[in-house]
């Protein structure tokens, strides 16, 4: 892991910042910023931390006692091959809640958030997040039964143009906001955020 290494417990009001997990291609150096076994992320901020080899480039979760809410993950990269997962977060299980990740990059998939097993993603942006090696990849990628609620993901982009949101498996989405569009009878739509300042929505969204 690169910064901070929790089995239990409570992260709270921190900064996590320019943290890289390094040369080795096994699970346990994974999470440039944060590696989660357990426990709380709350109220904190991620920035500029990198995995530069397997995936999380700023927090990879692997428990379902795992909880990230009200965070913000920017500017982290997973960007060793097309077999990165999870620019900002990589979760294998666990609850991501009322968080932004933003200007995040991945050379394989999920750009901004990857998500696999049972793991829930709800309430959150995912803003600005980029795959510069080749064309493929999206902004929340999910796979497994991970579910994606009430989300919006919206300019993620790979060299083939703007893909948000990719499902697979038995992975679900349903009121998100996404280009394409997920699948409308679960509440989906497909609209400018309209983002006010910073990425606060404005008063004229859809969203």
């Amino acid at each position: 892991n690169g910064g901070i290494w929790l089995w239990q417990g409570l992260v709270d009001g921190c900064v996590v910042t320019n943290c890289n997990a390094q040369n080795s291609s096994g699970t346990r150096m994974a999470g440039g910023g944060i590696r989660m076994e357990g426990g709380t992320v709350r109220n904190s901020t991620i920035a500029k931390c990198e995995r530069t080899r397997y995936t999380g480039g700023g927090i990879w979760m692997g428990s379902s006692s795992c909880l990230v809410e009200n965070c913000r993950i920017v500017g982290c990269k997973e960007n060793y091959d097309a077999s990165s997962k999870g620019g900002g977060i990589y979760a294998s299980n666990g609850r991501i809640r009322n968080c932004l990740i933003t200007g995040c990059s991945c050379y394989g998939t999920g750009l901004g958030v990857y998500l696999a097993g049972s793991t829930v993603m709800e309430n959150c942006t995912v803003a600005n997040c980029t795959n510069t090696k080749n064309n493929s990849g999206a902004g929340i990628a999910a796979a497994g039964y991970a579910e994606v609620r009430n989300c919006i993901s919206w300019n993620c982009t790979n060299l083939a143009g703007e893909k948000d949101i990719e499902l697979s498996g038995g992975a679900s989405a349903e009121f998100c906001n996404s280009i394409p569009q997920q699948d409308a009878l679960s509440n989906n739509i497909s609209v400018d955020p309209q983002f006010g300042g910073g990425y606060d929505l404005s008063g004229f969204t859809d969203c």
